[in-house]
C-alpha cells in the first residue's frame, strides 16, 4: 500500500507497517532514540522503530542525503522537531498499523486516523457550533467519517502551527492555511499548510 502523493507543496508518504524496512536504533533521531531506551511496553517501541525508519526512507526518497548518521533534529517549547539544515520540513503521524509522513521545503502538519467505529461521542469537544448542525443531520456511519474526518484536520493545523487540537481551531484559522484530506477506505489523512 506504499503511497506517494506529489503536491507543488508538500509530498505526503503512507504506508502499512508491513513496508517498512527497520533501521538500527542508532540511525534515530536522538529523542526517538531516548524515547526508545525508556519505552516499557512492546507495542509503543514498535511505533517509536516503525515511524522513525519510514521517516528515514521518506526523506531519503525525498532527496535528504542522511548518510549513515543519526537524523539531527531540533524541538521547539511544544516537542516540535525541526531538522538541523531548516532547509525542509517535515511532520509524522501514525493509527493502528498506517503511517503517514509529510516533506515539505515550509511547515506542515499530518495526521492520519484509522476509519474505525469510535467508542465515544466526541463531536461536542471536537466540533464547532457550524459544523455540529451539519454533523446532526447525517447518517451514523457518515458521523462517523465526518468526525475522524474532522478530527484529522484539525490535529493537522495543530501540528503544523505546534498547538493542540480545538473545536474553533479551523474558523480561527481557516483563512490562513489550507488542508488537503484524502479518504481511503481504511484510514483518513489530512495534510496542512500555509495559504
Amino acid at each position: 500500500m506504499k503511497n506517494v502523493i506529489e503536491h507543488p507543496r508538500y509530498t505526503l508518504y503512507l504506508a502499512d507497517r508491513s513496508e517498512v524496512t527497520l533501521v538500527e536504533p542508532y540511525l534515530l533521531e536522538s529523542l526517538r532514540q531516548k524515547k526508545l531506551q525508556y519505552a516499557k511496553r512492546d507495542d509503543v517501541k514498535e511505533e517509536i522503530l516503525y515511524s522513525g525508519s519510514f521517516l528515514r526512507q521518506c526523506l531519503t526518497e525525498y532527496g535528504i542525503d542522511l548518510g549513515n548518521k543519526p537524523l539531527e533534529v531540533y524541538y521547539n517549547f511544544k516537542a516540535k522537531p525541526y531538522p538541523e539544515s531548516r532547509d525542509y520540513f517535515y511532520n509524522i503521524s501514525h493509527s493502528g498499523n498506517y503511517l503517514a509522513i509529510v516533506v515539505s521545503r515550509e511547515e506542515v502538519g499530518v495526521d492520519v486516523e484509522e476509519r474505525k467505529p469510535l467508542k465515544v461521542d466526541i463531536s461536542g469537544r471536537l466540533l464547532s457550533e457550524a459544523e455540529l448542525i451539519e454533523y446532526q443531520t447525517l447518517s451514523e456511519e457518515q458521523k462517523n467519517d465526518y468526525l475522524i474526518s474532522a478530527w484529522t484536520k484539525k490535529e493537522s493545523i495543530g501540528k503544523c502551527i505546534g498547538e493542540g487540537v480545538t473545536s474553533n481551531l479551523w474558523e480561527e484559522l481557516g483563512d490562513t492555511f489550507q488542508i488537503d484530506t484524502f479518504k481511503e477506505d481504511a484510514f483518513f489523512v489530512s495534510v496542512c499548510y500555509r495559504k
